[in-house]
């Protein structure tokens, strides 16, 4: 009697200590994945800013040359000094 429950103490204590290790390891997975997501979510943001510029920037050099060409003549062909 005293050699079973000698046993599945040892057993349970087993299991414990793998569980506890199995759980370590979870959180371990768990923090490197919400690491990786906020590095995701930053590089996605900093992505949208780059754009948003860009766009910014593209859209007030079409309204320079716009206003640019609505002052000159509309010619087809390069301009030339003859």
């Amino acid at each position: 009697m005293k050699q079973q429950l000698a046993k599945a103490n040892a057993d349970r204590d087993a299991l414990i200590r793998r569980s506890e290790a199995i759980k370590s390891l979870l959180d371990q997975c768990g923090a490197t994945l919400v690491h990786g997501l906020k590095q995701y979510a930053a590089a996605e943001r900093e992505i949208e800013r780059r754009e948003e510029a860009s766009s910014e920037i593209e859209g007030g050099m079409a309204a320079i040359v716009a206003r640019r060409n609505g002052g000159a003549s509309h010619t087809d062909g390069p301009q030339t000094g003859h």
